[in-house]
């Protein structure tokens, strides 16, 4: 396991920034709206490399990532499938033309090839496994 972000070692300042960063390294570039602001913003995330594929966990304040179909036409990294398991908060997703919101416990599945919204509220966490798409 690597920890890629903690905001508790980073000003209050810069953690907006440093958790945008840690997110699109990690996984596909997007936009990353935050809940919170400052101080507020509180994010903890860590990936653990597995061969061909990663295990991706982020614990945070409210968040909303957004991807277009125009970061989705222009990411020339390999597609990735993710698998997530919403483990806590209630996460909303609209995906492949379907909304839907995410009770902790369940799974959801983003294709990083297409444009996705995806946010929870207040304190929330996923876990996922993101593996290469052959398509």
């Amino acid at each position: 396991m690597v920890t890629v972000l903690d905001t508790a070692n980073i000003a209050p300042a810069d953690r907006a920034e440093a958790m945008y960063t840690a997110m699109v390294s990690s996984s596909a570039p997007c936009f990353l709206l935050q809940e919170e602001a400052g101080a507020g913003i509180r994010a903890k995330m860590d990936v653990w490399p597995m061969r061909t594929m990663q295990v991706f966990s982020t614990e945070s304040t409210g968040i909303r990532l957004v991807r277009t179909a125009k970061q989705a036409r222009q990411d020339d990294s390999a597609p990735l499938i993710a698998f997530a398991v919403q483990t806590a908060s209630r996460g909303r997703q609209s995906h492949l033309g379907h909304q839907r919101l995410v009770p902790r416990g369940h799974l959801l599945m983003m294709d990083h090839s297409a444009p996705y919204d995806y946010a929870w509220s207040g304190d929330g966490a996923s876990r996922c496994i993101q593996v290469p798409s052959t398509s």
